[in-house]
């Protein structure tokens, strides 16, 4: 009788404890769902502004009860205790990242990042901006959530044993079923869910609308259907190459009446690094002004990527949209230095970096794009010593006259030449940086200050001597610039030489004050707003000065029409349908540009601003036709799609180009 009391009282017991247990772990489970709510909202209120959560909110939600349900795998509270919290933590990171990465780039975070990490870590610590508030709440909201579990776990185990391992033997049949129920259950619900809500398109469009997708689908599920495409690329099949043949073989019309005014032509293409406007000064930068006054420029020019970005593009009409990678053979017959190459053009790359610090591995990728000579300071330079990011950058100065020099040796041939500039590189808020350019150009231009040849735009604040450095390092530039050019017109090849300056971006490293230059000196906390952006452009050449006439080419333009307009005027039959510009003279240019910044995945001309081509975000011109500009993000948003496919399964190292084109 004992025994059998004894049985029952025990199988009690079990089945309390079981059901205890089971409280405790759903509780979890629940508090988890309400911290990652919470977090949600403050996420979004501060990205989207106007948006508490993603439109398909229950998608995170379903994801987060999926993983969450995990614990019912598993009998000890302990796993509780540490996973929940894990995965809360998780999230919290990834939100901080985010808030960190909007707050000083108007960005959401990728994770093609990580990709990049290793060599960016520098670069983007130069530019970085910690929300101090946000970063202190979260991690203390971790450390609540923590303290909330532990007490709710004494409260209702305090006058248990602890039992575990006896109460699992006796329920381990019924406890495991209860657990993978309980986990298929909340799979499938998300499963389902998420096959409805989020459309087959989104695979292609994943990255090119970023924060649209972000905003629809929310944080989880965004970074879920990043991964896979980011380590696959994009699918290939029959059906695939199908529609890209059948679109890349439209005819188009591209001749005008600069076609082929400059036949045979060299080529000087020049990515001026932080090609701000602000740097057009006559007094602290004659020579680039004189080269602007022999030249079509451009007023309404905006440029908003990172530097490796605005290169590839400038090279090629189009990027890819995850980032460079080393593992693409990058086989583009229709790049600028592909084609060129294969007109019997000598083509070269210039950067005055070292090998070893080196962030973009510029000597891996430079030849895969077909340039025959690549330059870097071990080259320029040989014997001496490099430099790093902590304030030892090479200036242009030294550099562009050697650059010249190892461009004319081919003065005799036909030569396409890039140059990657240095000299303003942020950040502007290290003294060491700009301890040489004082010395050098300190005394002018702080005369020219005085005597109001240059009125410094941030005068009187924290940031008063950040553009006081960047405006050395532009007179820095603008030597290099005078001495290179008087190379070219010694040596009798100017005239015969078209000679294209663009900036990659503009102003953006962080202040005195921790806040990014570029809202400071638009006196705004929006980064969407495009005339942040305003960066130089000009295309060079007397001949084409002539043809041209005085007029200041007054249209909204960006690096995206470079390459189809340097092939334009040397008269190289291109293919229009593989870049995501036109040639700056062709009829195509009546309609109303949009620039593609694949560092905010937003769209933007003076008009609009938009994150996809579903709605405008921001409007800039109340006349302007939404529809109209809605049409051109749509245009752009199916040609990158085309056009990462060929870049992510590199489809011109197994396919004939002649296939693909008109």
């Amino acid at each position: 009788a004992y025994s059998s009391w004894l049985s029952t009282t025990a199988t009690k017991y079990n089945c309390y404890f079981m059901r205890k247990n089971y409280f405790f772990k759903a509780t979890n489970i629940v508090l988890l769902l309400l911290f990652f709510t919470v977090l949600q909202i403050a996420q979004y209120t501060f990205v989207f502004h106007n948006i508490v959560l993603p439109t398909f909110w229950y998608l995170d939600f379903l994801l987060v009860l999926f993983f969450g349900s995990l614990v019912f795998l598993f009998p000890w509270r302990l796993f509780d205790k540490i996973y929940i919290p894990i995965i809360y933590g998780i999230t919290v990171v990834f939100t901080l990242v985010n808030i960190n990465f909007f707050n000083t780039a108007g960005d959401i975070f990728s994770l093609t990042y990580l990709a990049m990490m290793e060599n960016s870590l520098n670069v983007a610590a130069s530019a970085a901006s910690i929300d101090i508030p946000f970063t202190v709440l979260g991690s203390l909201s971790i450390l609540l959530l923590i303290a909330v579990i532990l007490l709710f776990d004494r409260f209702l185990f305090k006058q248990d044993k602890e039992v575990f391992k006896e109460h699992y033997k006796k329920n381990k049949l019924v406890t495991s079923i209860l657990a993978v129920v309980t986990v298929l259950i909340c799979f499938t619900s998300y499963a389902l869910t998420s096959a409805n809500a989020m459309p087959a398109f989104l695979d292609n469009t994943i990255l090119i609308e970023k924060k649209d997708n972000f905003k629809e689908y929310g944080m989880l599920n965004y970074y879920l259907k990043e991964a896979p495409y980011i380590l696959f690329g994009d699918k290939m099949n029959n059906k695939v190459e199908k529609q890209l043949k059948e679109y890349f073989t439209i005819p188009q019309t591209t001749a005008n009446s600069f076609t082929g005014l400059l036949k045979d032509y060299n080529v000087v293409n020049i990515c001026v690094e932080t090609g701000d406007d602000l740097m057009l000064n006559e007094t602290l930068a004659p020579n680039l002004y004189s080269l602007f006054n022999d030249a079509i420029t451009f007023n309404r020019n905006y440029s908003k990527n990172k530097t490796n970005i605005s290169e590839f593009i400038g090279m090629t009409g189009s990027a890819p949209v995850a980032g460079i990678a080393k593992k693409y053979q990058y086989s583009l017959p229709f790049s600028v230095p592909t084609m060129l190459h294969e007109q019997g053009y000598s083509t070269l790359y210039f950067h005055d970096a070292p090998y070893e610090t080196d962030v973009y591995d510029r000597e891996e990728l430079m030849p895969k794009l077909k340039f025959d000579e690549v330059y870097m300071r071990d080259d320029l330079f040989p014997g001496e010593p490099g430099w790093d990011f902590s304030g030892t950058f090479s200036l242009d100065s030294d550099a562009m006259p050697v650059v010249a020099d190892k461009i004319l040796a081919h003065k005799d041939d036909k030569f396409y030449a890039y140059y990657m500039t240095l000299s303003m590189h942020g950040p502007y808020d290290r003294p060491k940086n700009h301890e040489r350019l004082e010395e050098k150009y300190g005394g002018k231009y702080y005369a020219a200050v005085a005597n109001g040849q240059f009125v410094n735009p941030l005068k009187g604040t924290v940031n008063e001597h950040c553009v006081d450095n960047y405006m050395m390092a532009v007179m820095d530039f603008d030597k290099g610039l005078g001495d290179f050019i008087q190379k070219f017109k010694d040596n009798g090849v100017y005239d015969k030489t078209l000679f294209v300056l663009y900036g990659d971006h503009e102003m953006y490293y962080v202040g005195a004050d921790g806040i990014p230059l570029n809202k400071t000196l638009c006196q705004t906390e929006d980064m969407s707003y495009a005339k942040m952006y305003k960066t130089l452009m000009c295309f060079a050449n007397p001949q084409l000065k002539k043809k041209f006439g005085d007029m200041i080419y007054d249209q909204f333009t960006t690096p995206y029409n470079v390459a189809p307009t340097i092939l334009d005027l040397l008269g190289l039959k291109y293919n229009p349908n593989y870049y995501l510009g036109c040639s700056l003279f062709s009829p195509e240019m009546k309609k109303k540009q949009v620039f593609y910044s694949i560092e905010l995945s937003a769209f933007f001309n003076e008009d609009f601003w938009s994150f996809s081509h579903k709605e405008t975000f921001r409007r800039f011109n109340d006349k302007a036709d939404a529809k109209e500009f809605l049409q051109e993000v749509s245009r752009i948003v199916d040609r990158e799609v085309k056009l990462n496919i060929i870049y992510t399964n590199d489809f011109f190292s197994t396919h004939d180009f002649k296939d693909y084109t008109f």
